[in-house]
């Protein structure tokens, strides 16, 4: 399990073990009816939100290198359209920011994590504690638009070179449930 600080409940010496992952199917089977209402639910598609917790809330790279694991709300609101095309500002702040608070606490409430707590603890950790494991010389990703921004981000921080990351992948093709991708997005990491 992942270990968490006191806001995930209680536990011994203020950790809690959290053991059950939230993946796409969940969230839309187990928590979607119970984080929206009916006119939320008449009003967005649960995957575009699952997309925009993951891609942008959670999954950006200002979002992982954040102490709260997610972007702010203004900071979540400045994103614009065409890096965040699936909702307007409007729309953000007053229906998807809404529920993302409600998944983060039911969340919680269950004892549960989802994939980018998880990147975001371990980017976090190393940021504090640079990266001390077997020097990693090269590193090939394929499939590479099925990543977000933070798990990408991993890469960089575990490359003893950046520049001998080698990333290819289909624009036009996304398997992985969630993922917001955009190769520019690759570009503006190496470049921060």
């Amino acid at each position: 399990g992942l270990a968490a600080v006191d806001d995930y409940g209680p536990g011994v010496a203020g950790l809690a073990r959290l053991n059950r992952e939230v993946t796409y199917q969940y969230f839309v089977n187990s928590m979607w009816k119970k984080i929206t209402s009916p006119e939320q639910r008449g009003s967005v598609a649960p995957g575009l939100v699952y997309q925009e917790i993951m891609s942008y809330l959670k999954g950006s790279a200002e979002a992982i290198a954040s102490p709260m694991g997610h972007l702010s709300l203004s900071a979540y609101l400045t994103l614009g359209r065409k890096r965040a095309p699936n909702f307007s500002e409007e729309v953000r702040g007053k229906l998807v920011w809404p529920i993302f608070e409600r998944y983060e606490r039911l969340k919680r409430q269950e004892w549960r994590y989802d994939l980018l707590d998880l990147v975001g603890h371990i980017y976090r950790e190393m940021a504090a504690s640079s990266y001390s494991g077997t020097p990693i010389h090269a590193l090939y990703r394929d499939e590479v638009q099925d990543f977000t921004q933070g798990e990408l981000l991993l890469d960089i921080a575990v490359a003893a070179d950046p520049n001998t990351l080698f990333y290819c992948g289909d624009t036009a093709q996304t398997i992985a449930r969630g993922i917001g991708f955009r190769f520019t997005d690759i570009c503006t990491l190496f470049f921060e």
